[in-house]
């Protein structure tokens, strides 16, 4: 993990640093390959969901 400096939103909240990296994620229901190579940050005070092609 790194620590980023904050961030202000549009609507003017301070979001804070990085509080978690998530590299080359791949999800896989036996042969089935939901969620291939995604990776992304999570900031303090965000919300992150990962849908899957079928929606869950």
């Amino acid at each position: 993990m790194k620590d980023t400096e904050g961030y202000v939103t549009e609507d003017g909240r301070q979001i804070g640093g990085t509080l978690m990296e998530l590299r080359n994620i791949t999800l896989r229901f036996g042969g089935v390959v939901a969620i291939k190579d995604i990776s992304f940050d999570i900031r303090e005070g965000e919300i992150r969901a990962i849908i899957g092609p079928n929606g869950a």
